[in-house]
């Protein structure tokens, strides 16, 4: 048993390598990028944003403002419900109501009446798209749970001065109460993530909280038609954007915090959800996560019962290999989550010492992540049916989905 043990020991230790190594590139790319400052080449192009929001969620309000106040010359926002009674309409209404938004900056706010045929999300982004002003030559695309600061909307539409490239992202960074297991358990598992973004637009995807498409390519593309019976705007672009033949820029200085707790069931619901959304669109991805995380279930596993039976046994070799396996893995595994915070705290240097406090936690708790992850493919595994803000699917396939129930929510 320990010879199969350490086959496979070895191989999650190959992989924790590169993972480290990928995490090096990341604080390498993140540096290059907080360096250059995201200074616009040529003139800023108008950009229309898109909000789409269902319910009320931790710090709405501050978030949604924060979209206002850009430093940008010449920009609209479209705020977008399902219904005028959600109570994200009515903080939409105060917000637009309010003075101090940036000069440049015209807001307003839409219902679009869901047809069923598509998740919520995307049906609303689709209506709301048909109300962009003639004179956008860019859009962007923005979830409500993200506070994006001064800079961000310049730096994520920056790299499209470049016709290579096809659509640029951002991503989001949880920052829960420093002291909320639940809340930092998901930050943890959203990390790895994040990481996964660099420097190669092969390799990179649409995250749809920050994402920028030239407009013509967006119709080009025909993505609105493209998100016809689908749950998911981001993969559903990122698919379209590739095939295309475009790059995917992934823009570190528009990466947002986002500052809302969660409970241990969300925290589970958000994460299932994300896999069974993976499983659906990008099957080998979900297949990738599932074996990755299996192998580390297992040598875990593993490493943990063959020492205690080879101590009553008194074999020294069952001990001293999954003990020296187990510490290779985790010293790399910290390692990476070390390099993972010192590159986020230059993209949000107002949020640095929370990070680094954040980072103390995610040293421990990266082993439950990885855990997490094993679950949640598993259970995607099993189902197809999630629920997104109170709206329950079953994701048929890539191109169609089926309305379970519909359930008026005040919260995500």
């Amino acid at each position: 048993m320990v010879y199969v043990f350490l086959i496979f020991g070895l191989l999650t230790v190959y992989f924790s390598l590169l993972s480290f190594i990928g995490g090096v590139r990341f604080l390498r790319f993140v540096r290059l990028s907080a360096a250059d400052g995201g200074r616009p080449s040529g003139e800023r192009r108008f950009v229309t944003i898109f909000a789409p929001c269902r319910g009320l969620e931790p710090h709405l309000a501050e978030n949604l403002s924060a979209l206002l106040r850009q430093d940008y010359p010449r920009y609209e926002v479209i705020f977008a419900v399902d219904d005028p009674s959600d109570p994200a309409a009515d903080v939409i209404g105060r917000l637009l109501n309010e003075s101090g938004k940036a000069a440049g900056c015209s807001a307003s706010l839409v219902v679009v009446r869901p047809e069923n045929r598509s998740g919520r999300k995307v049906e609303v982004l689709c209506g709301a798209v048909g109300k962009a002003d003639p004179e956008a030559e860019i859009f962007v695309f923005f979830d409500s749970d993200a506070c994006p600061h001064r800079g961000w909307l310049a730096a994520l539409t920056q790299p499209l001065g470049d016709d290579a490239n096809g659509a640029v992202t951002g991503y989001r960074w949880f920052l829960p109460p420093t002291f909320s297991f639940s809340g930092q358990l998901r930050a943890a598992w959203n990390a790895s993530i994040a990481s996964a973004l660099g420097g190669d637009t092969r390799k990179n995807f649409c995250w749809g909280g920050a994402t920028a498409i030239r407009r013509d390519t967006f119709e080009r593309l025909s993505i609105r038609d493209k998100w016809t019976g689908t749950a998911s705007d981001d993969f559903i672009l990122t698919r379209e954007v590739r095939r295309a033949g475009l790059g995917i820029v992934f823009q570190p200085l528009s990466i947002v915090a986002s500052k809302g707790d969660c409970t241990p069931a969300e925290v589970l619901e958000f994460t299932t959800r994300q896999m069974k959304i993976t499983r659906t669109y990008s099957p080998r991805l979900w297949l990738a996560s599932l074996l990755g995380s299996g192998l580390f279930v297992f040598v875990t596993a593993a490493g943990i019962a063959l020492p205690a039976a080879g101590f009553a046994a008194g074999d020294r070799f069952s001990v001293v290999v999954p003990a020296v396996i187990l510490s290779l893995i985790s010293v790399l595994s910290i390692g990476k989550v070390i390099l993972r915070a010192q590159a986020i705290s230059l993209v949000l240097p107002e949020e640095a010492g929370k990070i680094r406090r954040q980072a103390l936690l995610h040293c421990i708790l990266w082993p439950l992540a990885a855990y997490l992850f094993f679950y949640n493919a598993l259970a995607a595994a099993l189902s197809r049916r999630i629920v997104w803000r109170g709206i329950g699917y079953r994701l048929v396939s890539d191109s169609r989905l089926e309305i379970i129930n519909q359930v008026r929510t005040d919260k995500k």
